[in-house]
Protein backbone atom coordinates (compact mmCIF):
# COMPACT_ATOMS: atom_id res chain seq x y z
CA UNK A 1 0.00 0.00 0.00
CA UNK A 2 1.50 3.43 -1.34
CA UNK A 3 1.26 6.93 -0.12
CA UNK A 4 -1.96 9.05 -1.72
CA UNK A 5 -3.12 6.48 -3.97
CA UNK A 6 -5.46 9.58 -5.59
CA UNK A 7 -5.79 10.23 -8.90
CA UNK A 8 -3.40 12.99 -9.33
CA UNK A 9 -1.59 13.09 -6.91
CA UNK A 10 1.88 14.10 -7.70
CA UNK A 11 4.69 12.78 -5.33
CA UNK A 12 7.27 15.00 -7.30
CA UNK A 13 5.36 18.09 -6.44
CA UNK A 14 4.37 17.13 -2.76
CA UNK A 15 8.61 16.15 -2.37
CA UNK A 16 9.45 19.85 -3.43
CA UNK A 17 6.89 21.68 -1.44
CA UNK A 18 8.70 19.76 1.53
CA UNK A 19 12.31 20.18 0.70
CA UNK A 20 12.06 23.46 -0.72
CA UNK A 21 8.97 25.19 0.80
CA UNK A 22 8.65 23.42 4.18
CA UNK A 23 12.48 23.30 5.44
CA UNK A 24 14.03 25.39 2.59
CA UNK A 25 17.01 22.62 2.75
CA UNK A 26 19.99 23.84 0.72
CA UNK A 27 23.41 22.91 -0.92
CA UNK A 28 25.72 20.70 1.83
CA UNK A 29 23.15 19.98 4.26
CA UNK A 30 22.56 16.50 6.09
CA UNK A 31 18.55 15.25 6.18
CA UNK A 32 16.93 12.15 7.17
CA UNK A 33 13.79 11.22 6.11
CA UNK A 34 12.34 8.73 8.19
CA UNK A 35 9.52 6.72 6.44
CA UNK A 36 7.13 3.72 6.77
CA UNK A 37 6.56 1.20 4.04
CA UNK A 38 3.63 2.68 2.38
CA UNK A 39 5.64 6.09 2.26
CA UNK A 40 8.42 4.54 0.22
CA UNK A 41 7.51 6.35 -3.19
CA UNK A 42 7.64 10.08 -1.75
CA UNK A 43 10.38 9.22 0.45
CA UNK A 44 12.59 8.31 -2.74
CA UNK A 45 11.05 11.52 -4.55
CA UNK A 46 12.50 13.13 -1.30
CA UNK A 47 16.16 11.70 -1.60
CA UNK A 48 16.47 12.08 -5.81
CA UNK A 49 15.99 15.79 -5.03
CA UNK A 50 17.83 16.33 -2.09
CA UNK A 51 20.71 14.66 -4.29
CA UNK A 52 19.76 17.00 -7.27
CA UNK A 53 20.28 20.21 -5.06
CA UNK A 54 23.76 18.82 -3.36
CA UNK A 55 22.81 17.74 0.27
CA UNK A 56 23.59 14.33 1.83
CA UNK A 57 20.01 12.47 2.15
CA UNK A 58 19.95 9.76 5.04
CA UNK A 59 16.91 7.26 4.43
CA UNK A 60 15.37 5.03 7.41
CA UNK A 61 12.77 3.17 7.24
CA UNK A 62 10.55 1.23 9.58
CA UNK A 63 9.00 -1.95 8.27
CA UNK A 64 5.19 -2.21 9.07
CA UNK A 65 4.85 -6.06 9.91
CA UNK A 66 8.63 -5.76 12.09
CA UNK A 67 6.82 -3.05 13.95
CA UNK A 68 4.01 -5.05 14.89
CA UNK A 69 5.53 -7.85 15.80
CA UNK A 70 8.05 -6.49 17.99
CA UNK A 71 4.92 -4.25 19.83
CA UNK A 72 2.88 -7.10 20.23
CA UNK A 73 5.97 -9.02 21.53
CA UNK A 74 8.57 -7.21 22.86
CA UNK A 75 7.35 -3.30 23.24
CA UNK A 76 10.22 -1.74 25.47
CA UNK A 77 12.92 -2.98 22.44
CA UNK A 78 11.40 -0.45 20.55
CA UNK A 79 10.98 2.05 23.42
CA UNK A 80 15.12 1.99 23.47
CA UNK A 81 17.81 4.09 21.18
CA UNK A 82 21.29 3.30 19.62
CA UNK A 83 24.41 5.25 20.24
CA UNK A 84 24.45 5.08 16.39
CA UNK A 85 20.87 6.56 15.77
CA UNK A 86 21.53 9.41 17.98
CA UNK A 87 25.21 10.59 16.40
CA UNK A 88 23.00 10.88 12.84
CA UNK A 89 20.57 12.60 14.57
CA UNK A 90 23.34 15.34 16.37
CA UNK A 91 25.02 15.85 12.93
CA UNK A 92 21.44 16.70 10.95
CA UNK A 93 20.73 20.05 10.12
CA UNK A 94 16.98 18.88 8.52
CA UNK A 95 14.42 15.89 9.43
CA UNK A 96 11.42 14.79 7.66
CA UNK A 97 9.42 12.02 8.87
CA UNK A 98 6.70 10.29 6.76
CA UNK A 99 3.74 9.51 9.49
CA UNK A 100 2.94 5.82 9.97
CA UNK A 101 2.03 3.18 10.87
CA UNK A 102 -1.11 2.48 7.98
CA UNK A 103 -2.64 0.06 10.65
CA UNK A 104 -3.21 0.25 14.14
CA UNK A 105 -3.52 -0.75 17.53
CA UNK A 106 -6.78 -1.04 17.85
CA UNK A 107 -7.11 -3.20 15.06
CA UNK A 108 -4.27 -5.40 15.60
CA UNK A 109 -6.36 -5.83 19.38
CA UNK A 110 -3.27 -4.74 21.25
CA UNK A 111 -3.91 -3.31 24.16
CA UNK A 112 -2.97 0.95 24.37
CA UNK A 113 -0.33 0.71 27.16
CA UNK A 114 1.76 -1.68 24.93
CA UNK A 115 1.61 0.99 22.42
CA UNK A 116 2.66 3.44 24.63
CA UNK A 117 5.58 1.42 26.08
CA UNK A 118 7.03 1.60 22.82
CA UNK A 119 7.19 5.03 22.32
CA UNK A 120 8.92 6.25 25.51
CA UNK A 121 12.24 7.39 23.72
CA UNK A 122 10.03 9.94 22.42
CA UNK A 123 10.89 12.95 24.98
CA UNK A 124 14.85 12.05 24.68
CA UNK A 125 14.75 12.16 21.04
CA UNK A 126 12.71 15.68 20.91
CA UNK A 127 15.54 17.41 23.55
CA UNK A 128 18.34 15.73 21.38
CA UNK A 129 16.86 16.91 18.56
CA UNK A 130 16.32 21.01 19.87
CA UNK A 131 19.94 20.87 21.42
CA UNK A 132 21.58 19.93 17.79
CA UNK A 133 19.32 22.70 16.00
CA UNK A 134 17.36 19.93 13.86
CA UNK A 135 14.19 21.18 12.09
CA UNK A 136 12.10 19.42 10.76
CA UNK A 137 8.57 18.00 9.39
CA UNK A 138 5.96 15.71 10.23
CA UNK A 139 4.00 14.70 7.23
CA UNK A 140 0.54 14.30 7.83
CA UNK A 141 0.26 13.28 4.20
CA UNK A 142 1.55 10.30 5.18
CA UNK A 143 -1.80 8.80 7.59
CA UNK A 144 -4.16 9.75 3.91
CA UNK A 145 -4.28 5.63 3.06
CA UNK A 146 -7.64 3.33 2.35
CA UNK A 147 -6.49 1.25 5.26
CA UNK A 148 -6.78 4.38 7.88
CA UNK A 149 -9.63 5.50 5.95
CA UNK A 150 -11.50 2.50 6.51
CA UNK A 151 -10.11 2.23 10.39
CA UNK A 152 -10.93 6.17 11.33
CA UNK A 153 -14.47 5.69 9.13
CA UNK A 154 -13.39 8.48 7.00
CA UNK A 155 -14.06 8.80 3.03
CA UNK A 156 -11.03 8.14 1.47
CA UNK A 157 -11.44 10.61 -1.52
CA UNK A 158 -12.61 13.51 0.65
CA UNK A 159 -9.87 13.42 3.14
CA UNK A 160 -7.34 13.12 0.57
CA UNK A 161 -8.39 16.12 -1.34
CA UNK A 162 -8.54 18.04 1.88
CA UNK A 163 -5.60 17.31 2.61
CA UNK A 164 -3.99 18.06 -0.61
CA UNK A 165 -5.34 21.30 -0.52
CA UNK A 166 -4.66 22.16 2.80
CA UNK A 167 -0.92 21.18 1.78
CA UNK A 168 -0.83 23.79 -1.17
CA UNK A 169 -2.47 26.86 0.92
CA UNK A 170 -0.90 29.93 0.28
CA UNK A 171 1.76 30.26 3.04
CA UNK A 172 1.97 33.96 3.19
CA UNK A 173 -1.58 34.41 3.60
CA UNK A 174 -1.25 31.66 6.40
CA UNK A 175 1.69 33.30 7.80
CA UNK A 176 0.07 36.92 7.91
CA UNK A 177 -3.03 35.44 9.63
CA UNK A 178 -0.73 34.04 12.01
CA UNK A 179 1.54 36.62 13.09
CA UNK A 180 -1.90 38.58 14.25
CA UNK A 181 -2.58 35.97 16.29
CA UNK A 182 0.57 35.54 17.71
CA UNK A 183 0.81 39.23 19.04
CA UNK A 184 -2.94 38.48 20.64
CA UNK A 185 -1.05 35.30 21.98
CA UNK A 186 2.12 36.70 23.48
CA UNK A 187 1.22 38.16 26.44
CA UNK A 188 -0.12 37.46 30.37
CA UNK A 189 -3.80 37.56 29.55
CA UNK A 190 -6.42 35.66 30.94
CA UNK A 191 -8.44 33.70 28.44
CA UNK A 192 -12.09 33.07 28.38
CA UNK A 193 -13.49 29.92 26.11
CA UNK A 194 -16.85 29.17 25.90
CA UNK A 195 -18.98 27.25 24.07
CA UNK A 196 -22.79 25.84 23.23
CA UNK A 197 -22.20 22.70 24.71
CA UNK A 198 -21.34 24.26 28.26
CA UNK A 199 -17.94 24.69 28.12
CA UNK A 200 -16.73 27.45 30.33
CA UNK A 201 -12.79 27.44 30.87
CA UNK A 202 -10.57 29.86 32.01
CA UNK A 203 -6.66 30.31 32.43
CA UNK A 204 -3.62 32.98 31.77
CA UNK A 205 -1.43 32.58 29.10
CA UNK A 206 2.46 33.05 30.27
CA UNK A 207 3.77 35.31 27.99
CA UNK A 208 6.01 32.91 26.19
CA UNK A 209 6.34 33.54 22.28
CA UNK A 210 4.03 31.72 19.95
CA UNK A 211 4.72 29.03 17.63
CA UNK A 212 3.61 29.41 13.91
CA UNK A 213 2.92 26.26 12.61
CA UNK A 214 2.53 26.71 9.10
CA UNK A 215 4.06 24.03 7.56
CA UNK A 216 7.37 25.13 7.58
CA UNK A 217 10.30 26.33 9.02
CA UNK A 218 13.72 27.59 8.82
CA UNK A 219 17.18 27.94 10.17
CA UNK A 220 15.83 31.53 11.30
CA UNK A 221 12.64 29.99 13.30
CA UNK A 222 15.34 27.83 15.61
CA UNK A 223 16.47 30.99 16.93
CA UNK A 224 13.32 32.87 17.41
CA UNK A 225 9.72 31.64 16.82
CA UNK A 226 10.19 28.36 18.19
CA UNK A 227 12.82 28.72 21.20
CA UNK A 228 9.92 28.20 23.53
CA UNK A 229 8.27 25.13 21.84
CA UNK A 230 9.23 23.08 19.09
CA UNK A 231 11.77 22.85 16.62
CA UNK A 232 9.62 20.31 14.11
CA UNK A 233 6.15 21.92 12.66
CA UNK A 234 3.42 19.30 10.85
CA UNK A 235 2.77 19.44 6.73
CA UNK A 236 0.62 20.62 6.30
CA UNK A 237 0.33 22.74 8.85
CA UNK A 238 -2.11 26.24 9.75
CA UNK A 239 -2.47 27.01 13.74
CA UNK A 240 -0.67 29.45 16.34
CA UNK A 241 0.36 27.47 19.51
CA UNK A 242 1.24 29.37 22.71
CA UNK A 243 2.17 27.87 26.23
CA UNK A 244 -0.26 28.53 29.32
CA UNK A 245 0.64 29.51 32.90
CA UNK A 246 -0.04 26.15 34.12
CA UNK A 247 -1.64 26.35 37.35
CA UNK A 248 -4.18 28.56 36.08
CA UNK A 249 -6.86 26.23 34.33
CA UNK A 250 -10.28 26.49 36.02
CA UNK A 251 -14.06 25.65 34.71
CA UNK A 252 -15.04 22.49 32.39
CA UNK A 253 -14.08 21.93 28.66
CA UNK A 254 -16.29 19.08 26.96
CA UNK A 255 -14.58 18.93 23.30
CA UNK A 256 -16.02 18.73 19.39
CA UNK A 257 -13.12 17.15 18.05
CA UNK A 258 -11.83 13.44 18.54
CA UNK A 259 -8.25 13.40 20.63
CA UNK A 260 -6.03 11.40 18.30
CA UNK A 261 -4.03 8.98 21.05
CA UNK A 262 -2.15 5.45 20.39
CA UNK A 263 -3.41 5.18 17.00
CA UNK A 264 -7.06 5.62 18.17
CA UNK A 265 -9.28 8.22 18.11
CA UNK A 266 -10.51 8.83 21.47
CA UNK A 267 -14.68 10.70 21.20
CA UNK A 268 -16.73 13.02 24.02
CA UNK A 269 -13.65 13.95 25.93
CA UNK A 270 -14.20 16.08 28.57
CA UNK A 271 -11.97 17.46 31.39
CA UNK A 272 -12.64 19.47 34.65
CA UNK A 273 -10.41 21.73 36.36
CA UNK A 274 -10.12 22.98 39.91
CA UNK A 275 -7.58 24.50 41.52
CA UNK A 276 -5.28 24.38 38.48
CA UNK A 277 -5.51 20.46 37.82
CA UNK A 278 -7.54 17.77 36.41
CA UNK A 279 -9.76 16.50 38.27
CA UNK A 280 -12.15 14.63 36.40
CA UNK A 281 -11.70 13.68 33.14
CA UNK A 282 -14.79 11.56 30.93
CA UNK A 283 -14.94 10.06 27.49
CA UNK A 284 -17.17 8.27 24.99
CA UNK A 285 -15.24 5.48 22.22
CA UNK A 286 -11.78 4.61 22.68
CA UNK A 287 -11.93 6.47 25.93
CA UNK A 288 -9.41 4.01 27.40
CA UNK A 289 -6.59 5.17 24.66
CA UNK A 290 -6.42 8.45 26.84
CA UNK A 291 -7.70 6.77 30.52
CA UNK A 292 -4.74 3.92 30.48
CA UNK A 293 -1.95 6.61 29.36
CA UNK A 294 -3.05 9.15 31.75
CA UNK A 295 -3.03 6.49 34.54
CA UNK A 296 0.32 4.66 33.64
CA UNK A 297 2.30 8.81 33.04
CA UNK A 298 3.73 10.55 36.27
CA UNK A 299 4.20 14.29 36.93
CA UNK A 300 2.28 17.28 35.79
CA UNK A 301 -0.33 15.13 33.70
CA UNK A 302 -2.87 17.10 34.98
CA UNK A 303 -1.92 20.41 34.17
CA UNK A 304 -3.09 22.96 31.14
CA UNK A 305 0.16 22.87 28.83
CA UNK A 306 -0.89 24.77 25.90
CA UNK A 307 -3.62 26.54 23.32
CA UNK A 308 -3.73 26.59 19.58
CA UNK A 309 -6.15 27.95 17.07
CA UNK A 310 -6.16 27.16 13.62
CA UNK A 311 -6.19 29.28 10.43
CA UNK A 312 -5.65 27.36 7.52
CA UNK A 313 -8.71 27.66 5.69
CA UNK A 314 -8.12 24.83 3.30
CA UNK A 315 -8.76 22.08 6.47
CA UNK A 316 -12.27 21.02 7.52
CA UNK A 317 -13.04 19.04 10.36
CA UNK A 318 -14.67 15.43 10.61
CA UNK A 319 -10.71 14.04 9.82
CA UNK A 320 -7.30 14.46 11.61
CA UNK A 321 -6.16 17.10 11.98
CA UNK A 322 -9.37 19.41 13.44
CA UNK A 323 -7.10 22.03 15.55
CA UNK A 324 -5.46 23.05 12.32
CA UNK A 325 -8.85 24.04 10.15
CA UNK A 326 -9.62 28.03 10.94
CA UNK A 327 -10.90 29.26 13.60
CA UNK A 328 -10.61 25.70 16.00
CA UNK A 329 -9.43 26.22 19.73
CA UNK A 330 -7.45 23.44 21.18
CA UNK A 331 -6.71 22.76 24.74
CA UNK A 332 -3.84 20.85 25.63
CA UNK A 333 -2.89 19.51 28.99
CA UNK A 334 1.13 18.11 29.67
CA UNK A 335 4.06 18.32 28.15
CA UNK A 336 4.39 21.12 25.81
CA UNK A 337 7.54 21.41 24.42
CA UNK A 338 10.81 22.01 25.91
CA UNK A 339 10.07 25.04 27.32
CA UNK A 340 7.11 23.77 29.18
CA UNK A 341 7.07 23.66 33.19
CA UNK A 342 4.92 20.24 32.97
CA UNK A 343 7.39 17.65 34.00
CA UNK A 344 5.70 14.73 32.33
CA UNK A 345 6.59 12.74 28.97
CA UNK A 346 1.95 12.58 29.07
CA UNK A 347 0.53 14.89 26.59
CA UNK A 348 -3.53 15.23 25.02
CA UNK A 349 -5.25 18.16 23.30
CA UNK A 350 -8.66 18.41 21.45
CA UNK A 351 -10.55 21.05 19.51
CA UNK A 352 -13.75 22.82 20.12
CA UNK A 353 -15.45 23.71 16.47
CA UNK A 354 -17.28 26.81 17.41
CA UNK A 355 -16.02 28.50 20.78
CA UNK A 356 -16.00 32.49 21.57
CA UNK A 357 -12.29 33.03 22.70
CA UNK A 358 -11.60 36.68 24.82
CA UNK A 359 -8.48 37.60 25.46
CA UNK A 360 -8.47 39.93 28.72
CA UNK A 361 -12.40 40.66 26.84
CA UNK A 362 -11.16 41.05 23.69
CA UNK A 363 -13.06 38.82 21.21
CA UNK A 364 -10.90 36.77 19.16
CA UNK A 365 -13.31 33.82 18.22
CA UNK A 366 -16.84 34.41 17.78
CA UNK A 367 -18.52 31.01 17.07
CA UNK A 368 -15.49 29.63 15.51
CA UNK A 369 -14.84 32.59 13.07
CA UNK A 370 -11.33 34.48 13.69
CA UNK A 371 -12.35 37.77 14.46
CA UNK A 372 -8.40 39.89 13.33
Amino acid sequence: MSLLQLKGFDHQKVAKAIVVDSLRITKGENVIIETWNHGLDLAREIVYLLREMGAYPLLLVEDEEAYWRTVTTIPESIGRVGSHEWSALDKTDAYIFIRGPVDSAQNRGLDASKLYRANTYNDEWYERAYKAGVRGARIDLAFVTPGRANQMGYNYTKWGKMMTAAAAVDLSLVKKKSEKLGKLLSGNGRVEVKASNGTNLSFKLRGAKPLFEIGAITKEDLHDNTKDYSNLTTFPGGRVVVLTDEKSAKGNISFDGKAFLLGRLVEDLAWTFKNGKLATYTGGKNFEAFSDQYKESKGDKDRIGWLAIGVNPKMDYGFMNEGFVEGAVTIGIGWGGEETKNKTSFFCGSTLFAADLTIDGKKVIKAGKVQI
